[in-house]
């Protein structure tokens, strides 16, 4: 090992410093079967990816190879679902929520592969109710027949309740397999708006999350249930669901994003303008990102028809995740507040919300803009408060609904109370 290193480092390998050696008590010889070994058995594993599929059968999230960022996201999630946090209390579920295209779906994915070693996972997408949950059988692997016999007989048994039945599956046949549930988009077909144009579960969405919740608590189960939705939405207060918001991609993430692009990269051939405009217009949506980077790669087309059919991409994207409707029937000092948000171009604390909302009330609206995704609420990685964001995908949607003199005071506003917090008083943008 030393000689190793000796050797990279006079030949000035950059990489020197990189080389580690990790051992325990495991005998030196071989730890896997070479490919040519008879009688060898197949690798059984899959990636999680082939599991989160859309209506028309294609993967809807990114491969482990191609997946960049979200480390600290990911780190909190495990954190959260995998042991008890310092008061004892134990989540039963993560939900994870965000404007569409932040790649929630993507990160519940990754989530499933970082714990494959111990945990199964099942997958449902959209509209979920009790007979869907019966199909669970066919979505975990039972170490023998008997015992998925056994897990058949407990879902299929008539004349009890979903929650009794899912505790006795939980303490009997899934007693050693803890499995992640995951319940990806629940915004289609699980969630109406309330009377105050809030998004609640539909009754059956509900009582289906509460049975898992329930019996997961009560059978104190390893297993875990993980929820992707484009809107937040309540659940219970009696179960501890750990709630991520995602935000826009930024900073060494959307360097790594772009790295691994094929039009966007800093050493493509397509000219730099047009990959800063189509940077720009991303506003760190790693989704839309990925759609402007094929539309550059159109080399048929000259660059004025180019830079049109960037807008228009971008058009129909927001059309896609945002519903344009939706930011439409909200009230004026809401769409108000988010266009002076809009200011920031980096997540920023709730004291620089504050600071430029003036005289409208901040908490309401706020609340209400996180749970319908129109603004990102993430988690400072430095002093760990939350932090706001409204993506620069809805600039186009909400440049009407403040004057240029509005905006100017905004800047002023803002550039002020971020001088004061980040320079001043040393809490770091990162």
């Amino acid at each position: 090992m030393a000689r190793a290193r000796q050797y990279l480092f006079e030949k000035e390998n950059p990489n020197w410093h990189l080389l580690r050696l990790y051992a325990d008590a495991t005998p030196l010889s071989e730890v896997v079967t070479r490919p040519t070994t008879p009688g060898r058995l197949p690798m059984q594993g899959r990636q999680a990816s082939e599991d989160f599929l859309d209506p028309l059968g294609k993967s809807k999230v990114a491969s482990r190879e191609a997946f960049v960022g979200r480390r600290r996201q990911i780190q909190r999630c495990l954190k959260a679902i995998s042991r008890p946090d310092s008061t004892g209390k134990v989540y039963e579920a993560l939900l994870l929520h965000g404007m569409g295209g932040l790649g929630k779906s993507t990160l519940a994915a990754r989530m499933c592969e970082r714990m494959s070693a111990t945990h199964q996972r099942a997958v449902w997408q959209g509209k979920i109710d009790e007979q869907e949950v019966l199909s669970l059988t066919r979505k975990v692997k039972f170490p023998d027949i008997e015992t998925l016999k056994k897990a058949n007989e407990i879902l299929n048994e008539t004349g009890v309740d979903l929650p009794t039945r899912l505790q006795y599956l939980f303490s009997g046949p899934l007693t050693t397999i803890p499995c992640l549930f995951v319940f990806d988009d629940f915004q289609d077909g699980n969630l109406d708006t309330s009377a105050s144009g809030e998004y609640m579960g539909t009754p059956e969405a509900l009582d289906v999350l509460s049975a898992f919740l329930g019996a997961i608590r009560s059978t104190t189960s390893r297993s875990r249930v993980i929820i992707t939705s484009r809107f937040k939405f309540p659940i219970e207060p009696r179960y501890h669901v750990h709630q991520e918001g995602l935000e826009s991609m930024g900073g060494a993430d959307l360097e790594k994003k772009l790295q691994r692009s094929s039009a966007l990269r800093p050493d493509s051939d397509i000219p730099k303008d047009l990959r800063d405009r189509a940077i720009a217009t991303s506003a760190g949506n790693p989704r839309l990102l990925e759609w402007l980077d094929r539309v550059l790669l159109d080399t048929q087309t000259d660059h004025a028809a180019l830079l049109s059919a960037m807008e228009s991409k971008a058009a129909e994207f927001r059309e896609d995740v945002l519903a344009e409707k939706l930011l439409q029937d909200q009230k004026k000092a809401l769409r108000r507040l988010l266009a002076l948000v809009n200011v920031f171009e980096l997540p920023v604390p709730l004291e620089a919300v504050r600071a430029v909302a003036g005289d409208i009330p901040v908490e309401p609206h706020m609340s209400r803009s996180v749970s319908l995704g129109l603004l990102e609420a993430g988690v400072d990685p430095m002093v760990g408060g939350q932090r706001y964001l409204v993506s620069n995908v809805l600039a186009p949607l909400l440049a009407n609904d403040i004057s240029d003199d509005e905006r100017k005071a905004a800047y002023a506003q803002g550039a002020t109370v971020l001088h004061r917090l980040w320079v001043l008083e040393g809490h770091d943008a990162n």
